[in-house]
């Protein structure tokens, strides 16, 4: 799903992954591109971390700080102790899947 050009370039969506991005999601392009895009901007590298995860929880939900290990594992698809854009609208499209069945 990430096509990485090198390690110094940011990564970059495929024209396939957005597809499957907008028919999942009914999102159009623009909007599949700006998401991936503010992700890209807040995570240079293009993943989070558990660290970052549990950070980022901290500064916006104190209290739910204790549920990022679970969420983590959910978001980390591929098992890899990284969470990345794919693993974040992959949980989100299952999620929204569900809510419609």
């Amino acid at each position: 799903m990430w096509r990485f050009r090198g390690s110094k370039e940011p990564p970059t969506l495929t024209p396939e992954s957005a597809k499957m991005i907008m028919s999942v999601t009914g999102f159009s392009v623009d909007q599949v591109q700006a998401m991936f895009d503010e992700f890209v901007a807040m995570h240079p590298s293009g993943q989070i971390n558990k660290k970052r995860l549990r950070h980022m929880f901290h500064q916006s939900l104190p209290k739910m700080e204790k549920i990022t290990d679970h969420l983590f594992r959910l978001l980390d698809s591929n098992g890899d102790g990284k969470i990345d854009f794919s693993g974040c609208l992959s949980y989100i499209t299952s999620k929204m899947e569900y809510s419609y069945s």
